[in-house]
């Protein structure tokens, strides 16, 4: 999973920390078809903001752990609030 951190993050792991958040066990609720899989485009994507860093200052001030507990929390203020739920 490409992470602008410079850090590598599995979508596995992206899975337990959301599902961790809201007290379910990701083992009894998410399935994999294994139909769906397709090969992989690249082993690894691993950002690297250097030049963001050189050419304007930035650097990243989120980590991981903490943009998954704000995706969660949108999405369970979404579903709070009876607004249609977004599908991708």
């Amino acid at each position: 999973m490409l992470s602008p951190t410079g850090v590598e993050h599995s979508v596995r792991d992206l899975v337990d920390l959301a599902f961790e958040q809201v007290g379910l066990d990701p083992g009894r609720c998410v399935k994999i078809d294994p139909t769906l899989r397709r090969p992989a485009d690249v082993d690894s994507l691993v950002a690297d903001y250097a030049k963001a860093k050189r050419e304007l200052g930035w650097e990243p001030r989120v980590g991981f752990g903490k943009v998954v507990r704000i995706m969660v929390e949108a999405d369970l203020e979404q579903l709070q609030s009876g607004a249609p739920v977004r599908s991708t």
